[in-house]
Formats: C-alpha cells, sequence, structure tokens
C-alpha cells in the first residue's frame, strides 16, 4: 500500500465550485493531467498500525483477513521503533500441487471494507522448517490513492497479474502495499505460519478507552450459506430464524473500535477446504434494522463513520451514510466455535441432537474501544464516499454527477484537500469541512478519519 514519502511540500487547497444543495449540478475538474482523486473508499485500519500501539492481547488469535484463498489468524506482535514485527497463521487453498496464501490486507469484495498493509517481507515456515524460497509468483490488490474500478457486484479493485517473487539478501519475500495479495507456494502446505516484518514510522497514536463483551449464537435465517447450506436449512426449519444484535455503549472520545471473536470451525465460503479457521460477517448498525456495509474481519473500524448495506440501498451508484450507530450485529456463524466439522454440514442430514448443539452453543466476542489521533503530518485529507451496485468506476473530469446517480452522497459543499507531505513535530488541527473524510498516508492506508461535522 504504500511507497511512503517524508519530504517537504505545502499544502495545496483546492476549492470546488458546488451548487448550494447538491454535488448534482458539479463539475469535477482535473487540477493536472491526472484526474484529481477527489473522494476514496474509507478502509479499516489494518492490523500492522495497530501492532504495538493496542495491547497484544486485544488482537491475539483474531481473524485479520478472510478470502476465497484462505485466510490469516494474528498470533502475536511487536513494534521496536520503526520496526513492526508480526507472526501470524495463513490457511492456504491447495490446487494441484501449489498452495495460496495471503497478505495482511484485506480486498474489497462485495460492499466488504478493505484494509491496507503497507509494503514489507515475509518468511514462511511449515513444520517448524522454512520454505519461504517455494514461493513462486505473487498477484496483489494494489494499494494506494486509487478509486475502485467495479461496484458491489464482486471485487471493487482489480488485482494484478502473476509476477514472479523477489528476495531480500536475508532470503525473505518482498511485498509491496496491498490491500491483499495471493502468494503461489509450490508445494501442498494447508496452513503454514508466517513472520512479516514492516518498517515505518507510526503515523498515529492509539488509546485504548474500554470495553464490552457480549455472548453471542449462531445465525439462523435467510441467506447465502456456501458450502453449509443444507445446515442453514435444516437450523431455519427447527428452530426459526434467529439473528444476534447488542447495544454499544462507547466511552466517550471514542473514534475507533476492534471486534474480537473466536475463528469459525467451518469455511462456509470460498475454494478452501472446508475445515479452514475462517471469519464472519458483522455490521454497526442503527437500531435493529438499518444496517451498515459488511465487516468481515477484525480491524480497526471507525465507530462515527458508516455507509448503509449495498442491499439496503436500492441499487445506488453511492451508498448513503447511517447517521447513528448504537448497534452491533453478531458475526454470522453458522457453526459455533468449538465444533468439528461433520460432513452433515455439507450434506445433510444432520442429527437433531446436533442441531440443538450448535442452537444453544454460546460464544464471546469482545468490542474494543479506542480513541485514533495522528501523530505526526505527512497525511492526505481527501473525502470519503462507499460505491453502490450501480457504480461502474471513476466519473471522468469534466463529466456531470446526475442527481439520480448522486442521491446518496453528502448534500453539502465538498473541498478537496491535498494535503503536505512533511516532516514537523506540530500535527494540523482537522478541517470537518466536505466531510467525511480520511487521513491516508501515501501508500493508500486510512490511518484516521474525520466524521461529518
Amino acid at each position: 500500500m504504500y511507497r511512503f514519502a517524508r519530504f517537504a511540500m505545502i499544502w495545496i487547497l483546492l476549492v470546488l465550485s458546488l451548487a448550494p444543495a447538491s454535488l448534482a449540478a458539479q463539475t469535477i475538474p482535473a487540477a493536472t493531467d491526472e484526474p484529481a482523486i477527489d473522494w476514496l473508499e474509507p478502509k479499516g485500519l489494518n492490523i500492522v498500525d495497530l501492532v504495538g500501539q493496542a495491547p497484544d492481547a486485544h488482537l491475539r488469535n483474531a481473524m485479520v483477513v478472510f478470502s476465497a484463498e484462505g485466510g490469516a489468524q494474528y498470533l502475536s506482535g511487536r513494534r521496536e521503533g520503526d520496526e513492526v514485527t508480526i507472526e501470524a497463521r495463513i490457511y492456504t487453498k491447495e490446487i494441484g500441487g501449489v498452495s495460496y496464501t495471503n497478505c495482511l490486507g484485506q480486498w474489497g469484495h462485495l460492499d466488504q471494507w478493505a484494509s491496507a498493509m503497507p509494503a514489507g517481507s515475509v518468511r514462511f515456515y511449515f513444520n517448524g522448517g522454512e520454505i519461504t524460497d517455494r514461493a513462486h509468483y505473487i498477484s496483489y490488490y494494489p494499494a494506494g490513492i486509487i478509486q475502485p474500478s467495479h461496484g458491489t457486484g464482486g471485487n471493487r479493485y482489480d488485482r494484478t497479474s502473476q509476477i514472479g517473487t523477489t528476495f531480500n539478501d536475508d532470503g525473505s519475500l518482498r511485498l509491496e502495499a496491498n490491500t491483499g495479495c495471493i502468494i503461489a507456494l509450490m508445494g501442498s502446505y494447508p496452513a503454514v505460519d508466517a513472520t512479516f516484518t514492516f518498517t515505518y514510522a507510526p503515523p498515529i497514536q492509539v488509546e485504548v478507552l474500554g470495553q464490552e463483551e457480549f455472548v453471542f449464537h449462531t445465525y439462523i435465517g435467510p441467506g447465502e450459506a456456501g458450502a453449509v447450506n443444507s445446515l442453514r436449512r435444516q437450523m431455519a426449519s427447527r428452530f426459526g430464524n434467529r439473528h444476534d444484535k447488542f447495544a454499544i455503549h462507547p466511552p466517550a472520545g471514542a473514534d475507533y473500535m476492534f471486534v474480537h471473536y473466536p475463528p469459525n470451525p467451518v469455511s462456509a465460503y470460498g475454494n478452501g477446504p472446508v475445515t479452514n479457521p475462517s471469519s464472519g460477517t458483522y455490521r454497526l448498525a442503527q437500531g435493529q434494522s438499518i444496517l451498515s456495509t459488511d465487516h468481515v474481519v477484525s480491524m480497526g473500524v471507525p465507530l462515527l463513520t458508516q455507509w448503509r448495506d449495498s442491499d439496503q440501498n436500492g441499487g445506488a451508484r453511492y451508498l448513503p451514510e447511517i447517521d447513528t450507530l448504537d448497534t452491533l450485529t453478531a458475526p454470522e456463524y453458522f457453526v459455533p466455535a468449538g465444533f468439528a466439522y461433520d460432513p452433515c454440514m455439507t450434506n445433510g442430514g444432520c442429527s437433531d441432537a446436533l442441531l440443538d448443539a450448535i442452537h444453544d452453543a454460546e460464544m464471546t466476542l469482545t468490542v474494543h474501544y479506542y480513541r485514533v489521533s495522528r501523530s505526526e503530518n505527512g497525511l492526505t485529507r481527501i473525502p470519503l464516499r462507499m460505491v453502490g451496485s450501480r457504480y461502474s468506476g471513476r466519473v471522468p473530469a469534466g463529466q456531470r454527477i446526475t442527481a439520480a446517480d448522486d442521491e446518496a452522497i453528502w448534500n453539502a459543499p465538498v473541498r478537496l484537500f491535498i494535503a503536505s507531505v512533511r516532516n514537523g513535530s506540530r500535527v494540523e488541527p482537522d478541517d470537518s469541512d466536505g466531510c467525511p473524510c480520511g487521513w491516508f498516508t501515501a501508500d493508500g492506508r486510512m490511518v484516521d478519519y474525520i466524521p461529518r461535522p
């Protein structure tokens, strides 16, 4: 995600001339030969930026990546000065003697939030032996100051073609900044241990303000359940619908949350083994029915700025914001933590005893509340939007956005700020005009935000 530059520049303020009530009648001029990036999608605060800031006990064993190729579970980490080290367990997808692994970035699929990791390096281990040299090629969901190419019908950002691996002098595999990657390891490895290293100055400070714990149960109800759809049907027939939701009470000053919950023992989605540990969808909500877009892994999630679930939006180009967030929905697990996979979950015919046990099982999630603040200048302040199903690529410079297309974005004057990238001990105060806005690093990580005024 990030060729993080630290050099002197001045602030540049570009003021977009807007109609009083809406962006609908505006043109978006280009300041240079390249179109101006006048908005970006929000991103969650990546696990790499939280290590050494939040207590490691808050993060340990969380699922931080979830994809069709498998996923990544955080084990431990530390920051020493500008160096971050993370130990993770990577669950793979194996095809024809090649095992596919992930980085620590999460890509934007459907309306799920992405999260970007900085450039770094990784070493892979299997059964105690190093296998880093078995890495053959990589494909990236690139990071950077880039807008989505597609709406919420699939992956919103395009993946690069396969490129050959590059190794550092010490034998570690070099990684570009990314919002997800697929690394091909030659060999059959159902899971690998990975040591990631990153070197960069922390752009934020994280203050712990409190936590809440909730007991949740499996999800029972409509929706796509992937490989365990037969189990979903049996549970719904026997028990009816159920989806736990919890009123949350963030402490004063909290602006981020980190939801920690146990890995799911059965992977309902993707092409990897169904026995791979996986994650599940949770959302913030206004009351019981107005749901945010999907969060599918543990990451730093803004508490004061969310966008409405794409399924509830009626097909607009951009998703509307949710004004008030007071509820958390439980992860949508079909199999409880601690249960072993049974073939009946995919093939049907689970016993009443097993169905009852699944129904009654309890799991615990913990919501950690943080206050995140910028610790240095050198970040770019950019307004935020979240695309919907009718989005089909950025609007070219000079092209009007119709009222119908833009009905779901803010109805207030918007200003574009391209912040300086510079050293300095004094952090400029937030300017909320035209927000919600994100504070982005040069490599595309959103490390803080400004809510709507």
